[in-house]
């Protein structure tokens, strides 16, 4: 009974509202809009100009139908609210989402709203009975009264917002919100414990994923572990490995820890930063006695190497290098720091360096991996690499394009390689119909610097960049992955470890 008392006072009121509605716009043409456009998805919407922007309005201008599409079709199917238009060249942000301007749309089936939008008015999307998704962007604010009224068919609310915009007592009035699920951010779910909100039926938060990418400043001097995409919460390693002629001094950020751990709270972006420990320019030459005591064997071994004399007469460091045979296998590289004086230009004074076995590192090779055709695949797996390291390269062909063979006329691909000295391979490839590629199963989309995946689930997912270098990793993907990249540009998006790549601008 007082269920039906409530609901008599608010349809008296709102039949009032209407009357007001209708009062004002026989003066004022209140549904005047100033442009027509028809969105990517084909849907035909309409626009007033207003401070800042445009808001989305209802196209009828007639006062006897302004709750009527008189003379315009109904948008229907998926809506999509753009987060800007552009006019003869000039560029308008979507601020705002007017009263009733989708009013009794009654074939729409979901709702989108793009970034930027603040806020929803009266009536915007009443009785729109078929819809039964909603997403709304980080930015909004405002929900205005009976903006979702009557929404019978509604199961899913998605709001971007970590702060719950502002609603009224009636702004979800007639819309079942126990047979609906609430999808809020990360973090945010103590923020939705009042109503309305706490009047779905389930409230949940959406997977927080954050994208953790760290490059080397130069990958000439050496390489970065750790970089791809983590829960919340999950800990982070990353690990900085110089190449023997550079060396680790820190990360951009200030911070010299490494490895460098962390919890995964946000999206990070770091660059490893190496120097080169090169030699300068040769001038003389001089000779330093170097002794090697190996505490892993018996007998010590004495080396004379040369020391490189350059034109700076300053105080200046060498890395001389030699190589021990001794019972380690393979071969072993040891990088000595000799100071070395310039006395104007004449001879040099240089140290006798004592060094430990233990400390050595290993003579690393140059794996060179090409492509024939950079239109129909690139090479994957190129580096620096200890000797004896196997490692793993690959043919990775483009959509349109067929791995053929490698330079050397073997097939195995990938292929297992081992390090024993510089080695450079090029990946054949054929164009094939493109037509006859087998459905992809998945969906790809841009947002921002974000490529966004979808219906991957289980598949081994790989992001590299045109020079095969790999960026992400994903082995067991679930749901929409939301990948970040370094910077705009075009990359290369492997579902699934046979299957070709597909590329995809980020503009």
């Amino acid at each position: 009974m007082k269920q039906n008392h409530i609901r008599q006072s608010i349809d008296t009121a709102t039949r009032g509202l209407y009357m007001v509605v209708l009062l004002l716009l026989s003066a004022h043409t209140a549904f005047a809009y100033d442009f027509e456009i028809t969105t990517q998805t084909g849907q035909k919407l309409y626009f007033s100009q207003v401070d800042g922007g445009v808001e989305v309005v209802h196209p009828n201008t007639a006062p006897d139908a302004v709750l009527g599409w008189k003379d315009f079709n109904k948008p229907t199917g998926a809506l999509e609210i753009p987060s800007s238009i552009s006019v003869d060249g000039v560029e308008y942000d979507v601020l705002s989402i007017g009263n009733y301007a989708f009013y009794q749309c009654t074939q729409l089936t979901s709702i989108s709203i793009g970034e930027g939008v603040l806020s929803i008015g009266i009536g915007a999307f009443q009785e729109c009975k078929l819809v039964t998704s909603i997403t709304l962007p980080q930015s909004i604010t405002t929900l205005g009264n009976i903006c979702f009224r009557q929404l019978s068919a509604l199961t899913t609310l998605t709001i971007g917002a970590t702060t719950p915009p502002t609603t009224t007592q009636y702004t979800f009035y007639d819309t079942d919100l126990d047979g609906c699920t609430l999808l809020v951010p990360c973090g945010s779910l103590s923020n939705y414990d009042s109503a309305p909100w706490s009047d779905f039926g389930t409230v949940s938060s959406v997977s927080c994923m954050y994208s953790v990418v760290a490059v080397p400043s130069n990958d000439k001097l050496g390489v970065v572990t750790g970089s791809g995409t983590y829960e919340a919460g999950a800990l982070v390693t990353l690990t900085a490995t110089a190449l023997p002629i550079a060396e680790f001094v820190g990360w951009d950020d200030g911070v010299d820890d490494n490895p460098r751990t962390f919890t995964a709270t946000a999206d990070v972006q770091l660059v490893a930063l190496f120097v080169s420990i090169e030699a300068d320019t040769v001038w003389l030459h001089d000779t330093l006695t170097v002794e090697v005591h190996d505490t892993l064997v018996l007998h010590d071994t004495v080396h004379v190497v040369t020391v490189l004399h350059d034109t700076v007469p300053q105080f200046d460091t060498v890395h001389v290098v030699t190589v021990l045979h001794d019972t380690v296998p393979l071969f072993d590289t040891i990088y000595v720091p000799a100071f070395v004086h310039d006395t104007l230009w004449q001879h040099d004074t240089v140290t006798v360096v004592q060094v430990v076995h233990d400390t050595i590192v290993p003579t690393y090779f140059n794996v060179s991996i090409q492509t024939d055709h950079a239109t129909l695949g690139v090479g994957v797996g190129s580096g620096d690499f200890a000797a004896g390291t196997v490692v793993e390269v690959c043919g990775l062909p483009i959509e349109g394009g067929r791995f053929v063979a490698w330079s050397d006329g073997e097939t195995a691909n990938p292929r297992r390689l081992t390090v024993l000295g510089k080695t450079q391979l090029t990946a054949l490839f054929e164009q094939v119909n493109i037509t006859s590629v087998e459905e992809w199963g998945y969906t790809l989309a841009t947002s921002g610097r974000d490529i966004v995946l979808q219906g991957a689930d289980g598949q081994p997912v790989r992001i590299y960049d045109l020079g095969g270098r790999l960026l992400h990793q994903c082995d067991n993907p679930t749901g929409q992955l939301h990948l970040r990249m370094p910077a705009a540009g075009c990359y290369l998006v492997q579902v699934g470890l046979s299957a070709p790549a597909r590329r995809v601008v980020l503009q």
